[in-house]
């Protein structure tokens, strides 16, 4: 059996999945990444997005999903797992975690870099707080395995300890 990582973005899904992965000599699916591959167009996930717009990007995400295969690694787009349907398909490929991190610490990385597109560039702390205050009791109602984010080493670790049954 699989697992299925998701959370805030910038909460660490992509670096704890690829590594996991690697260690449990699991193939790694960066669900961004698969959808960047199904399009074909030679587009990053954000163009995609801004082309596409919410829905086109919402059914290419589901189709995405539906490729996925049992027993891999999986780091889901934040939304992705929101969306009606995609956490009981999900769970269908892994162990559905949800990755938690402090607030403040999500924050900072929100603002490191380029901002992930569900944030509002014209008001990027408002679009954080509005974002955070929306989705945190989403992804707290969704029967999961929860990893708080502290140490790298102890978070591998539990997350392989969720990955063999234990």
């Amino acid at each position: 059996m699989g697992l299925v990582l998701f959370g805030f973005p910038r909460c660490g899904k992509s670096y704890f999945g690829s590594r996991l992965a690697t260690m449990l000599a699991l193939p790694f699916v960066d669900l961004d990444r698969r959808m960047e591959q199904l399009d074909r167009r030679d587009l990053s996930n954000r163009e995609i997005y801004l082309d596409l717009g919410e829905k086109g990007f919402r059914e290419l995400e589901r189709r995405a999903i539906l490729s996925l295969s049992v027993g891999s690694v999986v780091a889901v787009g934040a939304g992705a797992i929101l969306q009606p349907g995609h956490a009981d398909l999900l769970s269908c490929v892994g162990k559905l975690v949800y990755l938690e991190l402090k607030k403040e610490l999500l924050k900072r990385r929100a603002f490191t870099g380029m901002l992930p597109i569900v944030l509002d560039p014209t008001d990027p702390e408002g679009s954080f707080e509005r974002l955070y205050a929306e989705r945190l009791p989403r992804y707290e109602a969704i029967v999961a395995k929860r990893v708080q984010i502290e140490d790298d080493q102890q978070v591998l670790d539990e997350l392989a300890r969720i990955a063999r049954g234990h």
